[in-house]
């Protein structure tokens, strides 16, 4: 009935799903709060994103709400890492008005608390995807604890260094806790 239910849906309507079970995938075009960390369960080594590099070009991936928390340094680096977009819940008025809505548990939502948050992390996360933008991610290496390499098909390289020293990759140097783009 579900499934029917979604191939019912009419061309052009937009589906966004919260952790989607993967009988409604073929119909979803935006996974919200895509995970970004391990399940710590005790067989896993390291945390990988496996759900994230099956369902590239698939749809859109939209990491955790920006404004609740997910927004350090290492956040923005996992974002460009797993290559999900960031996201916010955002109201123009105070998030208390939400009390007695469905909407309740958003404690933190007004606009202009966030605009500069906004900015520096739309900034930093499309300044390494938005050149891979629809390209295939085709290698992530793990080169040392730390420093991640994605490749994809339309020749760019983003070098991430989640470690708090300088790191040189390929003979180019990437700061502490940032990312480089290569090629193009």
């Amino acid at each position: 009935m579900v499934i029917n239910g979604f191939a019912d849906l009419t061309e052009g309507v937009l589906v966004n799903a919260e952790s989607p079970n993967a009988y409604i995938l073929p119909y979803v075009d935006r996974y919200l709060q895509a995970p970004v960390y391990g399940t710590q369960f005790l067989i896993e080594t390291d945390t990988v994103p496996f759900v994230e590099l099956v369902l590239q070009n698939t749809m859109e991936l939209y990491g955790p709400y920006s404004n609740f928390s997910f927004y350090t340094d290492s956040d923005i680096l996992r974002m460009i890492d797993y290559n999900i977009y960031p996201s916010f819940v955002l109201t123009e008025e105070p998030a208390y008005l939400l009390t007695n809505t469905m909407s309740k548990n958003f404690y933190s939502t007004e606009y202009y608390l966030y605009e500069e948050l906004i900015t520096h992390v739309y900034q930093t996360v499309n300044g390494a995807l938005g050149d891979v933008i629809g390209a295939n991610w085709i290698n992530r290496t793990v080169v040392e604890n730390g420093l991640v390499v994605n490749e994809y098909d339309n020749g760019f390289t983003i070098v991430i260094n989640y470690t708090d020293q300088e790191i040189t990759y390929g003979g180019v140097s990437v700061e502490a806790e940032t990312y480089a783009v290569i090629g193009g």
